[in-house]
């Protein structure tokens, strides 16, 4: 049994403006820095017709559009 060390978090991200961004991102934030050996990363979930510039803690995007 192989044991990973990354987690994903799906959800909206900064800076899209809402709560669920700003939860999604502090709570990448907060585990990368309680568990530096795991490697975090954020799905960001967009909505349709916006872009948003990302920080490099998002490693991908799904268009909400595309659900």
């Amino acid at each position: 049994m192989t044991i990973s060390n990354r987690v994903a978090f799906i959800g909206n991200s900064l800076p899209r403006r809402c709560g669920i961004a700003t939860f999604t991102t502090d709570l990448q934030q907060a585990i990368a820095a309680a568990r530096p050996d795991l490697e975090t990363v954020i799905v960001a979930m967009t909505d349709h017709g916006h872009v948003y510039d990302y920080p490099s803690t998002v490693g991908f995007q799904i268009n909400d559009s595309d659900l």
